[in-house]
C-alpha cells in the first residue's frame, strides 16, 4: 500500500490499512546520534507475500547503495509494502533511517532534491550555515554524512529519477526504498535498481481486508472487485458503512456501480481496462455527501495546499467558522478529510484533495473564481493583521489603508501565527500569481516583510518576491514595482551567501532607486539610499554609507517619517563608529533610542541599544557597553528573535570580559553558544573560541 493512516471515527476502527495515508508526517529529530523517522508500520496488512519475496531478494551485495523501487498506481500499497518489508530489517542498518515524501503526485508539488537534501542535512545535525549554498555541492555533502554507516532512505511518491539519483547516500552497504507511480527505468540503469510492481489485491485479500474494516463478509469479494482491488478505495467505501452513510457492504457495491462515476482515465488514479477506479470511490463519496458537505469539499479543492485551519476551509467557501465546523467532521466522518489532533487543523489525503480539485475544476468557472477571491483576500487579511502587531510600518497598498482593531497582542504572537501558515501563504502568493491576481501578489508580499526579516526565511522570501516584481509590473504600479526590487535586494542582501548576493543586492536597490525617483516616491527614494548604505557598511566603506543616508534624510524633506529619520540616525550613528567616530556614534545612537522610544518600537530601540553598546565596546567603556546590551536583551527573548538574541549575548560576553568579570562573560557566552548552535550559525566557533581562551570560572 502507499501507506496511508486513516482515522475513521463513527465506530471503533482506528488503524489502517494499505493505502496511502491521508497525511504522512516524518517524526521530528529528537536529537543526535540517530534518526529515526520510518512510519510506524500499519495495522491491517493483508497478502504481499510475493512483492515481500522480490524484496528480500533485492538484498544482495552490489558494491555501493542496494536501491529498490516499488512501482504501481497511487493508492495500491506501495508505501504500506515498503515500511513493512523495513520494519524486519532496521537492526541490519546501525546508521539514520530517514524518510521524505516528495509530494509527486503533480508536478507544482513535487518536491526537488535540493530541498530533501537541505531537509536532511538538518535532520542529521549539520547547522544550515555549513550547508552549501551551492545545489551542485549538496549531494557530495550528504554522501559525506551518511558515509560512517549504512543508512535506510526511504523516498515516497517519486515522480522522476532525477529526484532520486543525488540522494545516494555515501556507506556503500545502505539502502534507498523508492515509491512512485513511474516506473523510474532510468534508476535501473543508471544505478542498478530492482523494480518490484505492487499490483491491486486479488477478491480474496479485498475481502479480508474489508472484513477486517467493517467486521462484515457479505458481499466483501463483489465490494473488493468493484473497487478494483485497491486498498484506498476500500478504505473510502468502507468508511462509508461504518458511518453508515451506507448500510452494508452490498449497498455500497451497489453505490460504486451508479453511473457516472467518473472516468477511467484520471491520471494518478487509473486502474487500465477496467470500469472502476479510485475517482469513482471518490466520487461516490461526494455525491453521498449533504449538499453543504459536497460545497465545502469543492471549495477545499481550490484551497492551494491540503492543509489548513477552520478559517481558511469557511473562507474558501464563503461560510461562517461556526457553520463550517460540522460540515468539516462530515468530511472526517466520511474518511475524506482527517484532523491533526496536536494542531486543530485539518489535512486531505494528497488523493483526496486532488479529487476535491476535480469537483471544483467541474464546477461553474464563477464559482472556482469566486473561490480563490475568498482564499486569497483571507490569507492577505491574515498577513496584514500580523504585519501590523509584527513592524506597524507603513505599507503601500490598498489592504493597508482600511483600519482594522489589532488582532495580537504581541509581535511574537504574530509571528508564530504567521510561521504556522507560511506554507500556505506562500501557496496563496502562487495560486494568486498563477490566476493573474497581481494587486494581491504584490500586498501579499509586503505582508510579510515582518516574517521574513525577522525569521529569516530566504528561500520563501525570494521566490516570493520574484513573483511580486512580476505581479507589480504586469499591474502597473511603479511604486510597489520599487518596493518589490527593494525587498528582493533586500532578501539577498540579507542571506550574503557570498558576493554574487551582494552583487545582485546592490543591482536591486539601484534599479528601486531609480524606479521610486521616476514615479516621485520619497519614501521608496528614501528606503533604497538607506539599503544602499548598509550594504556600504556591509562591505568596509563607512563613508559611502554615510554618503547615503545622508541622501536618505534629504529624500525624506516635508515628508512624515519619524520612524524612517530614527532609522537613518541609527545607521549614521554605526557608520560613525565604523570610522573610528566613537564618542560622535554614540550621541547618535542614543538619540536613535529615544526617538524609537517615543515611537513606541521595541525591536529597534533594543536594536539602537545593541549599536550603542558596540560603539561603548569601541571605545573602551566596557561598563556602559554592559549596560545598553543588557537594555537590549529582554525585547529580543520575549519576541524570539533568535538571531538578534544570540548576538546580543555574544556581545554581552564581549563585554563582561573587557571590564574582567570572566563568569559573567563565560555565562553569557555560553548562553549565545547554545542560540548559535539552535540555529546553526557559523558564528557559534567564535564562542567556543572566546570560551576556550577565558579563564576558568572560579
Amino acid at each position: 500500500m502507499d501507506g496511508t493512516h486513516n482515522t475513521i471515527s463513527g465506530g471503533e476502527f482506528h488503524t489502517v490499512v494499505q493505502a496511502r495515508v491521508a497525511h504522512m508526517h516524518a517524526p521530528q529529530p529528537v536529537g543526535r546520534p540517530r534518526q529515526r523517522q520510518l512510519p510506524a508500520a500499519y495495522g491491517h496488512f493483508v497478502n504481499r507475500a510475493g512483492e515481500l519475496r522480490l524484496l528480500d531478494n533485492a538484498l544482495t551485495p552490489r558494491g555501493g547503495p542496494t536501491v529498490v523501487v516499488l512501482t504501481g498506481m497511487g493508492g495500491v500499497g506501495k508505501t504500506a509494502t515498503g515500511v513493512r518489508w523495513l520494519a524486519g530489517l532496521l537492526d541490519r542498518f546501525a546508521g539514520d533511517h530517514l524518510y521524505m515524501d516528495l509530494r509527486g503526485h503533480e508536478a507544482e508539488t513535487s518536491m526537488s532534491p535540493t530541498a530533501v537534501i537541505d531537509r536532511f542535512l538538518r535532520d542529521l545535525g549539520v547547522p544550515p550555515a555549513e550547508i552549501p549554498v551551492d545545489a551542485d555541492r549538496l549531494p557530495e555533502r550528504f554522501r559525506s554524512v551518511t558515509s560512517e554507516h549504512p543508512v535506510i532512505v526511504f523516498l515516497d511518491n517519486v515522480r522522476t529519477a532525477a529526484q532520486v539519483r543525488p540522494l545516494m547516500p555515501g556507506h556503500p552497504d545502505s539502502l534507498v526504498v523508492v515509491t512512485s507511480r513511474h516506473t523510474l527505468a532510468g534508476l535501473s540503469a543508471s544505478h542498478g535498481a530492482v523494480r518490484v510492481p505492487v499490483r491491486p489485491l486479488d477478491a480474496d485479500a479485498g475481502a479480508a481486508l474489508l472484513a477486517a474494516l467493517t467486521g462484515q463478509t457479505e458481499s466483501a469479494p463483489e465490494l473488493a472487485r468493484a473497487c478494483a482491488g485497491l486498498p484506498i478505495a476500500m478504505c473510502a467505501v468502507a468508511a462509508q458503512v461504518i458511518a453508515e452513510v451506507h448500510a452494508d457492504l452490498a449497498e455500497a457495491a451497489a453505490a460504486l456501480e451508479r453511473p457516472g462515476g467518473g472516468d477511467t482515465d484520471w491520471e494518478v488514479l487509473s486502474v487500465p481496462d477496467d470500469d472502476i477506479s479510485v475517482r469513482a470511490v471518490f466520487d461516490a463519496s461526494y455525491r453521498s455527501l449533504p449538499a453543504a458537505a459536497r460545497h465545502l469539499y469543492r471549495h477545499l479543492g481550490v484551497h492551494p495546499t491540503p492543509e489548513f485551519d477552520i478559517r481558511a476551509a469557511a473562507g474558501a467557501a464563503g461560510l461562517a467558522p461556526d457553520d463550517a465546523r460540522g460540515t468539516l467532521n462530515a468530511l472526517v466522518r466520511a474518511s475524506l478529510l482527517d484532523t491533526i489532533p496536536a494542531t486543530g487543523r485539518f489535512r486531505m489525503h494528497d488523493l483526496v484533495h486532488a479529487h476535491a480539485g476535480e469537483t471544483a475544476a467541474a464546477a461553474p468557472s464563477a464559482e472556482r473564481g469566486a473561490a480563490v477571491d475568498r482564499i486569497v483576500g483571507d490569507y492577505l487579511a491574515r498577513a496584514v493583521e500580523a504585519e501590523r502587531a509584527v513592524s506597524g510600518k507603513w505599507r503601500h497598498g490598498p489592504a493597508f489603508a482600511r483600519p482594522a482593531d489589532p488582532v495580537y497582542a504581541t509581535p511574537a504572537a504574530a509571528l508564530d501565527a504567521l510561521e504556522r501558515d507560511r506554507d500556505n501563504l506562500v501557496a496563496v502568493v502562487r495560486l494568486a500569481a498563477r490566476t493573474g491576481r497581481h494587486d494581491a501578489v504584490w500586498q501579499l508580499c509586503e505582508a510579510l516583510w515582518g516574517l521574513f526579516f525577522m525569521r529569516r526565511h530566504f528561500a520563501d522570501w525570494i521566490e516570493t518576491y520574484a513573483l511580486g516584481v512580476v505581479a507589480a509590473e504586469q499591474a502597473g504600479d511603479r511604486v510597489a514595482l520599487a518596493r518589490m526590487r527593494l525587498h528582493l535586494g533586500f532578501a539577498q542582501f540579507q542571506r550574503d551567501a557570498g558576493a554574487d548576493d551582494l552583487a545582485t543586492a546592490r543591482e536591486g536597490f539601484e534599479e528601486a532607486l531609480r524606479t521610486a525617483r521616476a514615479v516621485g516616491h520619497a519614501r521608496t527614494v528614501s528606503s533604497a539610499l538607506e539599503s544602499l548604505g548598509l550594504l556600504d557598511l556591509r562591505v568596509g566603506d563607512p563613508a559611502g554609507a554615510a554618503a547615503h543616508f545622508a541622501g536618505a534624510v534629504d529624500a525624506l524633506d516635508g515628508v512624515d517619517h519619524p520612524r524612517g529619520r530614527a532609522l537613518l540616525t541609527h545607521h549614521l550613528g554605526r557608520a560613525l563608529a565604523h570610522s573610528g567616530r566613537d564618542a560622535d556614534a554614540i550621541v547618535e545612537l542614543g538619540r536613535a533610542r529615544r526617538e524609537f522610544a517615543a515611537l513606541g518600537d521595541g525591536y529597534n530601540e533594543a536594536r539602537a541599544s545593541t549599536s550603542s553598546g558596540e560603539a561603548h565596546l569601541l571605545a573602551g567603556r566596557a561598563s556602559d557597553a554592559v549596560a545598553d546590551f543588557t537594555a537590549a536583551l529582554p525585547h529580543m527573548r520575549d519576541n524570539r528573535v533568535r538571531h538578534e538574541e544570540a548576538r546580543i549575548l555574544h556581545l554581552l560576553g564581549d563585554a563582561h570580559a573587557a571590564s574582567g568579570a570572566v563568569d559573567q562573560a563565560r555565562a553569557a557566552w555560553q548562553e549565545a553558544l547554545e542560540r548559535y548552535e539552535e540555529l546553526g550559525d557559523a558564528r557559534a566557533a567564535d564562542v567556543r573560541e572566546a570560551l576556550s581562551a577565558a579563564p576558568p570560572a572560579l
